[in-house]
């Protein structure tokens, strides 16, 4: 280690100590803060290695400064921190800075000072934003004058004059300084505009910070407010919308439930395609890390409320010095930091509910439909429906029960959430602390999410060279989840099923006789609807529960070696605990006549992720224009995963719900698993005259998943950008503030497939129990391992536009992208001689390219009223270039698993829908028709063949946003769109079944079924039990899975400061907020919104949500 440091001090002083000055350097404000002069110049003297000369008599009643986040130069800061007091500066050449008076510029008029004469007048005043929220901390200077001072909490100050025609400099960072000619009035009403030139945006990237202008890379941000305007359970779930070229797709709405992430498209066939996550320097564990919980999500873990930033990087010249993990995308989650000065407290509430919003007045049959329905059906299958001696006997006299159990499962729920949060510091040491508690039930019955979590931020300066910090986040999570997806016993699928005529609760005469068995419900159900099943009385006699505990942590420091070069050592641990417990009820099981016996299955699973960060950063100047920034470093990662679990049964009561009560144990097993990562980084950042930047970046990697001689991968890029709004040509031209090219090309690698699949393994079977007791195990052949076996590589191109009009009134990005994905990861059929149906390996490649656009505008914006728009629109086209032997790979057809209706061939794009066509129903006899390959009309379904019928991959999606601001009222609205992908409604095999799935209840779409001959419908005749196959999957269940969602509306208020005045109370926000208040789509079933895979299989549509909040500052 120390010969690599000094390796890298002795090519960072070739460029010599006499040219590493520059008079005008960035200078980087990471969060909001109020300083004194003499605590700016610290802060330059930090950042940029000048040094001050000064008076400190001058200087030490001159108001703080309030400096708001973002890139500034030097020299700009300087003069907003001087120029009020009519101080100036000078740079000498070794670095210098001398503070002194501005020269007067005659002699017999020097600057009044204020004095005690009769012509003294005070006036009073209220500084505030074009938003009417009060700018705490803004200077008020008398121009030619050194009296001022500056504004309090609430924007107000007073400020003695010399006489009534004096002119006031009010000036706050961030903002354009204004002068004010007095003119004898003593009260002002003061309202800056914010300064888009002045100051830079402040982005987050990969081990560090840089301004946007700066970027040659693809980085999408998202701003606290942006993720305040949601009610999100989990950060992900914010980030729909908000960026282009991000697809963010709930799996379901469950409460907690998992979402979907793509980033610039699908990235891999056989290994993860979800993007890595890093908070606060962390790479945390994502994906599946549950055993058997519907719908787990991780980053559930994590309460939005605490985070301040997120970058999304999307290219390589962002992404790729992450390595072997960077093909899909990296997100980068910065938390909340503490400011400076006195403690400010913020408390959030909000309280609401949420329902299901039925966008297309979709519904089971009523009584009297149902019993019409199944009374046809036996009738055309030669049977009497009157005969009370059939099993098929429904008499007109059972329509007297009418229940509608899709209303009994689908419930209003109550969502509650609150958090508190302080901040504060002094020029040593900063703190943020929040808690926060969510509380969200589920609209289907026995579903909820609870969450309580603790945030800890500390940074520390303990010298001029040493600062110190750490970031803590301990969550617990408590999940109800469904039991399965697609089970007759889950309410909100088997709840479709369940027949109106029959009771949910059991009567008086049934509680009398025992028959509900002590539960209240009513088991007498009819054959073949359920298996027997109460899907009501199953969901809760049984129960289902996740509990998560998790803790991410970052303990850093930072050693200022010398001027130019810091040293920083991170160690950062994710830590997650996640028990999940079945529970399921012998009463249930005696009611419906089952001989099962009451069964506990207990899972426990650890993941334990630590990683250790070194870096080194350097930064100099050649001359005034020649900036340079050095970054190298190695990392280093280990993935502990520890799985346990046991199951027993035979329970004495349903109330033992412990395995040591179990009469019989049945399986116990558990497995450890261990995986490494290592790498070594660097990345060279160059700017000319803040006009052309150009960035390099190289990683190795090396990663025990793979082989012994493909371990160790190398990933790389270049980036560039032009300002050519600094270029002579347009420098002039008013109307463009900024216009930039950029474009970029690197690698990068995916390595998220088993951690042992390279190597030939034994597995060993966890302890089963034979029926009397006794144990058994067993060893076999579990991995036939290759070693070869080694990264995907992702190679990827992007150029963009970047234009800025009317002083970034208007910003307008276009982007091109071309991502070629190869040597992915694939478990390729084998020959079964082998032991094994299927092996590892490097095959195929596959290519995404696209088109992103976005526009942010501030169409009007006056003192009182403001109205901003944001647009962002994604095109993406996939295409499998490269398959193993030319082969397809094909889904099966009609099943519940993943890929099923689909198939991967070349040229087309992934999981394309593979399906036989639908012809319709034949008019004169009601049967379903099919075609066959050569488009020949046919009735028997094994004649028809699947074809390429469409994608689950939508042609582009997109949203709009509108922010108006009136005085204190605020709206903002979203609207999210989604087109040109086609659904596979899986589920409505069954419930618009034709009878074969008789006697179950049916969709309302079964109404239009053929009767007669001359009946022209898409829906066949029904016939109970029907063989006539118009069920099996075709296109007559695909369907277009276009949507537009009105996504998220808030309504917000500000109360004015004058009414918070007497108390101690700084600000208070009351606020209405919806999510997914409307949609607009042709699809038939709950929810447009069914996941990544488009395939529709009982899932939990998004809720509907109202909340009403207040925010309070103190």
């Amino acid at each position: 280690m120390r010969t690599f440091i000094f390796l890298f001090c002795a090519i960072a002083f070739a460029f010599g100590p006499k040219k590493g000055f520059s008079q005008d350097a960035d200078i980087i404000i990471d969060t909001d803060r109020t300083l004194t002069v003499k605590q700016v110049f610290r802060l330059i003297n930090k950042q940029a290695n000048y040094k001050f000369i000064y008076r400190h008599d001058l200087i030490k009643n001159a108001p703080e400064l309030s400096l708001k986040k973002g890139v500034i130069k030097a020299s700009a800061l300087l003069n907003k921190c001087l120029s009020p007091i009519n101080f100036t500066y000078e740079f000498t050449k070794d670095g210098t800075v001398i503070v002194k008076r501005k020269p007067t510029t005659s002699i017999d008029n020097p600057p009044k000072q204020a004095s005690n004469d009769e012509e003294q007048l005070q006036v009073n005043g209220t500084i505030t934003d074009n938003n009417g929220q009060p700018l705490p901390g803004a200077s008020i200077v008398e121009k030619g004058a050194t009296n001022g001072t500056q504004s309090d909490f609430d924007g107000n100050f007073s400020v003695t004059i010399a006489d009534q025609n004096a002119i006031l400099v009010i000036s706050y960072l961030g903002f354009t300084t204004k002068e004010i000619a007095v003119n004898g009035n003593t009260n002002l009403s003061i309202i800056l505009e914010e300064s888009t030139a002045s100051l830079e945006e402040v982005v987050v990237v990969a081990y560090g910070t840089s301004s946007r202008k700066k970027l040659t890379g693809a980085v999408s941000s998202v701003r606290a407010d942006q993720i305040n305007e949601t009610l999100s359970t989990s950060i992900d779930q914010a980030l729909q919308g908000v960026a282009a070229g991000v697809a963010v797709s709930p799996v379901n709405g469950q409460p907690g439930g998992g979402i979907n992430v793509k980033i610039r498209g699908t990235g891999s066939i056989g290994a993860g395609d979800d993007p890595l996550y890093v908070i606060d320097g962390v790479p945390i564990n994502t994906g599946s890390l549950d055993r058997t919980t519907q719908t787990y999500n991780p980053l559930s873990t994590i309460n939005p409320s605490d985070i301040e930033s997120i970058s999304i990087l999307k290219d390589a010249a962002s992404a790729s010095i992450y390595g072997s993990r960077a093909a899909n995308g990296v997100v980068i989650i910065t938390t909340k930091r503490g400011g400076s000065g006195e403690a400010k407290f913020t408390l959030n509430t909000q309280t609401g509910f949420s329902d299901w919003e039925n966008f297309n007045d979709y519904r089971v049959l009523n009584a009297s439909e149902y019993v019409e329905l199944m009374r046809e059906g036996v009738i055309n299958a030669g049977g009497n429906p009157d005969d009370p001696n059939s099993s098929n006997y429904f008499p007109l006299s059972s329509v007297s029960t009418d229940v509608n159990w899709l209303d009994e499962v689908i419930r209003t729920a109550i969502t509650n959430k609150v958090d508190f949060s302080v901040s504060g510091g002094d020029e040593k040491i900063s703190l943020f602390a929040s808690l926060g508690y969510l509380d969200q039930q589920g609209i289907a019955i026995t579903t909820d999410f609870e969450r309580i979590s603790a945030k800890f931020n500390m940074d520390y300066r303990a010298s001029e060279k040493i600062s110190l910090g750490a970031k803590i986040s301990l969550t617990r999570n408590t999940q109800h989840s469904r039991f399965g997806q697609t089970n007759l016993t889950e309410p909100l699928y088997g709840g479709l099923f369940m027949p109106p005529t029959m009771r949910i609760y059991a009567t008086p005469e049934q509680i009398a006789n025992g028959e509900d068995f002590g539960t209240g419900y009513n088991f007498d159900i009819p054959n073949g609807v359920s298996g027997g099943n109460h899907p009501i009385a199953y969901a809760n006699l049984n129960f289902n529960e996740t509990r998560t505990n998790r803790i991410i942590g970052n303990l850093y420091a930072n050693y200022k070696i010398l001027p130019n070069l810091t040293f920083n050592n991170s160690i950062g641990i994710d830590y997650i605990d996640i028990r999940e417990r079945e529970r399921f009820s012998q009463l249930y099981f005696d009611a419906i006549g089952s001989s099962t016996q009451a069964e506990l299955r207990d899972f426990s699973t650890n993941n334990f992720d630590y990683v250790i960060t070194n870096t080194l950063t350097y930064n100099t100047s050649i001359g005034d224009h020649h900036n340079f920034t050095l970054l190298a470093g190695n990392e280093y990662q280990k993935h502990i995963e520890e799985f346990i679990e046991a199951r027993g049964r035979g329970f004495a009561s349903d109330d033992l719900d412990v395995l040591d009560a179990a009469s019989e144990p049945l399986a116990i097993g558990g497995d450890i698993i261990e995986s490494a990562i290592w790498g070594v980084f660097g990345r060279l950042n160059y700017d000319y005259k803040s006009t052309l930047f150009l960035d390099g970046t190289i990683r190795r990697d090396g990663d025990s998943r793979f082989g012994e001689d493909t371990r160790f991968g190398t990933f790389w890029s270049v980036g560039g950008g032009y300002l050519l709004s600094n270029t002579k040509l347009l420098r002039n031209v008013e109307e463009i503030s900024s216009l930039k090219i950029r474009g970029s090309y690197g690698t990068s690698g995916n390595q998220k497939f088993g951690e042992y699949d390279w190597r030939r393994l034994y597995g060993f079977e966890g302890a089963s129990y034979n029926t009397n007791g006794s144990a058994y195990m067993g060893s076999f052949p579990s991995e036939i391992g290759n070693p070869d076996l080694g990264w995907e590589r992702n190679k990827q191109f992007d150029i963009a536009l970047d234009l800025g009009l009317f002083n970034d009134r208007i910003r307008i990005t276009a982007e091109y992208y071309n991502r070629e994905v190869s040597d992915m990861l694939l478990n390729v059929p084998i020959s079964f001689t082998s032991g094994f149906n299927t092996a590892p390996r490097n095959l195929g490649s596959m290519e995404n390219t696209g088109w992103e656009f976005s526009w942010n505008s501030e169409n009007i914006k006056t003192e009182k009223f403001k109205w901003n728009t944001a647009f962002n629109i994604s095109f993406n086209e996939n295409v499998v270039t490269d398959l193993p032997g030319d082969a397809d790979i094909i889904g099966p057809l009609g099943t519940t698993s993943f890929r099923a209706n689909t198939i991967i061939r070349e040229g087309e794009s992934i999981y394309s829908w593979y399906l036989p066509r639908w012809a319709g129903v034949d008019p004169a006899t009601g049967v379903p028709l099919w075609y066959d390959s050569d488009n020949n009309i046919v009735t028997d379904f094994g004649d028809a063949d699947r074809v390429i019928v469409g994608s689950p991959i939508p042609d582009f999606f997109g949203s709009l946003s509108n922010d108006f601001t009136y005085k204190n009222f605020s709206l903002s609205a979203m609207f999210y769109f989604n087109y040109g992908n086609e659904i596979f409604r899986h589920s409505a095999r069954a419930y618009v079944s034709d009878g074969s799935r008789f006697p179950r209840n049916q969709s309302a779409e079964a109404l239009a079924r053929w009767q007669r001959p001359g009946d022209i419908t898409n829906v066949p005749r029904y016939v109970a039990n029907n063989g006539d196959g118009g069920e099996n999957a075709s296109t007559r269940f695909l369907e277009d899975g276009s949507f537009i969602k009105l996504r998220n509306v808030t309504l917000a208020y500000n109360i004015p400061g004058r009414f918070l005045e007497k108390t101690k109370i700084d600000d208070v926000r009351i606020y209405l907020q919806g999510q997914n208040i409307l949609t607009w789509s042709d699809y038939n079933e709950l929810d447009p919104e069914v996941g990544s895979n488009s395939s529709a299989r009982g899932e939990y549509p998004n809720p509907r949500t109202f909340t009403l909040g207040v925010n309070v500052g103190f």
